[in-house]
């Protein structure tokens, strides 16, 4: 046979994490045309990783979302409210985990019990005969205490509590369980065994043939019944009783619904040989161990759980189990500074802590089971995969698309500056509106807001806006609307071209083209915009304001900051957009609809049930007294003409600028109706407390020409239009997703509804 000789190519610095050896790794990699330019950017000092890694070239980043609060019956005897990281890249996971704590501390919060911490090595002695095999059993049981000295003498923290020895045959395998502090202690406790293992072999008056660390019984980094009953790692339980309110309320389901599939699915996992039985727990334990320095191959065994489902007189009792949780607040990679901070976050840096980090995870690892779980039998996780129809397009924009060329061909306004360069910038001070928000989890392509600096010049900035398709913001607001409620997500669907975010893509473009032919002065300037549809391109480049420049920026919850006369340069400047669009209808692409809330009145009217069922502010009968349906006779009674109107004329599409004059944005929702629901919209926002919105409206009222009582009863119109559709999804939606405004926004609009004072 011919000798094959491989020449294996050498790797520099093998061993070595200093600089130098970095680099000529880097070298070695980019000789063979392979770079790595975002993976070789890291923060992470050398001297810190180098127990931690060998061979370094870089790191990776894992987004770290805050779940939370979580309200904990610690250690004292005292309730406190915790938070936790997590590290994922699954989207929802942190949602998901915020919703079960939510619901766990509205029911009281958590108890918890730490029952013990071992962790386990397990050598083997290989010996001449089964005699031998069962003498050596006998020495390491009358000798324990010898052992014991020796291996202790080699950690500060270890202490040998245990060895179990079993012999097979001519094999003796031996359980050495160790308590090792706040460290996991797999290294601790190799150290210990091997000194205890030499200790054995000079001493034993019997040959043994040979020994090694490990003979594969400690189950390291596998799931072992033995482990589960015996134990290795912190053996942890949680358990919360939740009212079945709580339950319809937060999970959207019922008690009987849970109870129904419960004990089902257990016997399905016992009968296809699952040990033991949860929903996700992975999922919770894994996010946390990234967060946090954890050993993430111990992930497979910590994440054996035992949940448990009791059904109680009013309730349901969940009680989870965690028997093989292996972890450590010091020690791994604990000491890095992001890890550290996350440890920080729960509370459990350093010494001392192993106990309340075991119980915070079985806490918010239980959160997860039960909002998991709530999903699956109330429709939710099924729903929330619901495809509407539509197929992916062939190619999306891509950022690497916008090039010089690209940008002057969408750049044709008079104003829009020169192209000289194209620089990305950063722009953290502006956020992306609430659709775009919704619409980035169900797509990844480009879209929101991107600044790109294309001149020397003080208009140097151009804004591109780069829209969703209403098709994407329905996904998104569907998403949102499974977690709160089926009935609710369904009707969506139904109604979705009888909601304002119809062609709401095509919209922003049409009026912002509008606004600029028809010179109006309070908007960014339009620069130019592309469009298309068969690549889904709907692209919008605008004035660039810089924050310096502005006074009022992103204020929605801030109405201290608006003065009397920021409100009336508002009305004067969104008046005079109305002013030009009466007995306008649309245009060449796109019609400006009527907004008729009457046609998706069993949407709203859910929307309302909901509402009613979770509002806990004032004016609860108002909002019980509104009818959707109601509404179409109301708005046919009115002696007011329509017009266009922006329908999202609140602060956060308002800027002022530091000369007093407003900016108006994000045009997407447009649609015709009377002029009142801009006004009475802005009001709901801006106004203080105790604040008066009659001054306004006679100050509108005037600038319009119309009669006092039939602008009223406009008003009133517009309001209950705005509680009924606007303000209620706001609301509702803040079961998942809170807006800080909404309820106060909501609660004024009640209050100027119910108020003689105001009509």
């Amino acid at each position: 046979m011919t000798e094959i000789q491989v020449n294996v190519p050498f790797v520099p610095g093998r061993g070595f994490n200093t600089s130098s050896a970095v680099l000529m790794r880097l070298d070695y990699l980019r000789k063979r045309e392979i770079s790595l330019p975002s993976l070789e950017t890291h923060q992470l000092p050398l001297d810190e990783v180098r127990n931690n890694i060998e061979s370094f070239i870089g790191s990776v980043e894992i987004p770290v979302g805050l779940v939370g609060p979580l309200l904990y019956h610690g250690e004292d005897g005292q309730d406190e409210w915790v938070h936790a990281p997590a590290a994922t890249l699954e989207g929802a996971l942190v949602y998901s985990m915020n919703r079960g704590a939510k619901l766990i501390s509205k029911s009281g919060g958590f108890a918890s019990h730490f029952h013990h911490q071992k962790m386990l090595r397990a050598p083997m002695f290989i010996l001449e005969n089964p005699d031998l095999a069962q003498k050596l059993s006998e020495f390491i049981s009358s000798n324990f205490d010898a052992i014991k000295d020796v291996a202790e003498a080699y950690s500060n923290h270890g202490k040998l509590v245990e060895i179990q020895c079993e012999p097979i045959e001519n094999y003796l395998s031996a359980y050495f369980y160790f308590v090792t502090g706040d460290a996991a202690g797999q290294n601790l406790t190799t150290t210990c065994t091997w000194h205890a293992l030499q200790f054995i072999a000079e001493n034993f008056d019997g040959e043994i043939l040979d020994y090694v660390i490990e003979g594969n019984g400690a189950s390291d980094k596998k799931i072992s019944p033995r482990n589960i009953e015996k134990g290795r790692g912190c053996k942890v339980s949680a358990e919360v009783v939740v009212d079945d309110a709580v339950i319809e309320e937060v999970l959207r389901t019922t008690s009987d619904q849970i109870m129904r599939y419960c004990e089902p699915s257990k016997r399905i996992a016992v009968q296809h040989g699952m040990v033991g039985y949860s929903i996700n727990a992975a999922n919770a334990i894994a996010a946390i161990f990234a967060a946090t320095g954890q050993d993430l191959a111990c992930i497979h065994e910590s994440a054996t759980a035992f949940l448990d489902i009791e059904r109680l007189e009013n309730g349901l009792k969940f009680s989870l189990l965690l028997p093989n949780l292996v972890i450590g607040t010091v020690g791994g990679g604990t000491h890095l500074a992001k890890q550290s901070d996350a440890l920080n976050l729960m509370g459990c840096k350093g010494s001392g802590k192993v106990k309340r980090f075991a119980e915070l995870i079985a806490g918010f690892t239980l959160a997860l089971e039960i909002s998991t779980f709530g999903a699956i039998v109330s429709g939710e996780f099924a729903k929330s995969h619901e495809k509407l129809g539509r197929n992916k397009p062939q190619s999306w924009l891509l950022k690497s698309e916008v090039n010089l060329d690209f940008v002057n061909s969408i750049l044709f306004a008079k104003d829009a500056p020169s192209v000289e360069f194209l620089e990305w910038q950063s722009h953290l001070y502006f956020d992306n509106g609430i659709i775009t928000q919704l619409s980035q989890k169900v797509s990844k392509k480009l879209q929101g807001y991107y600044l790109l600096k294309v001149n020397e010049s003080s208009n140097g900035l151009v804004l591109l806006k780069s829209r969703p398709t209403s098709d994407e913001v329905i996904k998104g607001l569907h998403l949102i609307a499974v977690s709160v409620d089926g009935q609710l997500a369904d009707l969506l669907l139904q109604h979705r071209e009888n909601l304002v975010f119809h062609q709401c893509h095509l919209k922003e473009l049409a009026i912002n083209r509008f606004l600029f032919s028809g010179g109006y002065a309070y908007a960014p300037k339009y620069y130019g915009d592309k469009i298309d549809s068969q690549r889904e391109i709907f692209l919008l480049a605008q004035e660039y304001i810089y924050p310096q420049n502005t006074r009022l920026l992103n204020s929605e919850d801030q109405p201290h900051l608006w003065q009397s006369v920021d409100v009336i340069k508002c009305i004067d400047a969104i008046n005079e957009f109305h002013i030009k669009t009466y007995g306008l209808d649309g245009f060449e692409d796109v019609q400006i609809p009527l907004q008729q809330p009457w046609l998706a009145g069993p949407f709203y009217q859910r929307l309302q049930e909901i509402l009613v069922q979770t509002w806990d502010g004032d004016h609860l009968e108002v909002l019980k007294s509104l009818n959707i349906a109601s509404l179409e006779e109301e708005f046919s009674n009115l002696k007011m003409p329509t017009c266009f109107i922006h329908n999202d004329f609140n602060p956060r599409n308002i800027m002022v600028l530091k000369n007093g004059n407003p900016v108006i944005y994000d045009w997407e929702l447009t649609v015709r109706d009377i002029p009142q629901r801009d006004i009475m919209e802005l009001l709901c926002f801006v106004l203080k407390e105790d604040e008066s919105a009659k001054p306004y409206m006679r100050y509108h009222c005037k600038l319009i020409n119309a009669d006092w009582a039939e602008y009223q009863r406009a008003a009133k119109y517009a309001l209950k239009s705005l509680i009924l559709t606007r303000f209620a999804l706001y609301e509702v939606s803040g079961i998942v997703t809170k807006y800080e405004f909404s309820k106060r926004v909501m609660g004024k609009a009640l209050q100027l509804t119910a108020s003689p004072e105001t009509f």
